[in-house]
């Protein structure tokens, strides 16, 4: 049979979760107030596939929604930013000596009140103001409001502690 034709094994990794949020989202007093975080359907319970070692796949979001004044190019004024990544790992279906471990790690931030200038803007504005004038762009202040981690089964081979 020619080398080309062979079939090759591709690892699969399967899993769904399914997750909640209730209770306020933005900036009270100054500080950033966050909803509270559930679990409806544990995704880590749900780890399935074939792979003949380890695999994972980790997928990310992040979403901002901005009130400014100013120009398009320079302005600023309060935001909400939400970062969310998931991550899944599935151990080798090979393993018949050690347990096949998986994982699932969640992790979820907020933030708020930012300042955004752009590239150009800042050129200019050094320009006008002088070339020691640091100028940040999106100052924010994070906070976290879900960082959950899962291992199963919980032991020294699979969580490494």
């Amino acid at each position: 049979m020619p080398a080309d034709s062979a079939t090759h094994s591709t690892p699969t990794v399967t899993a769904d979760g399914e997750w909640g949020l209730s209770g306020p989202l933005g900036i009270v007093g100054g500080s950033v107030v966050v909803p509270t975080f559930t679990v409806v359907k544990s995704i880590v319970n749900s780890i399935a596939g074939i792979s003949l070692a380890p695999s994972g796949i980790v997928f990310a979001i992040e979403s901002k929604f901005q009130f400014g004044i100013g120009v398009p190019t320079a302005f600023a004024g309060p935001y909400i930013k939400l970062n969310a990544d998931v991550g899944i790992t599935n151990g080798s279906a090979l393993s018949a000596v050690i347990p096949r471990c998986v994982g699932a790690t969640l992790d979820g931030k907020i933030a708020g009140v930012g300042l955004s200038v752009s590239s150009k803007a800042a050129a200019v504005l050094k320009k006008v103001l002088g070339p020691k004038t640091k100028i940040t762009a999106d100052l924010e202040q994070q906070k976290s409001f879900v960082k959950k981690s899962q291992t199963i089964p919980e032991n020294i081979t699979c969580t490494g502690s």
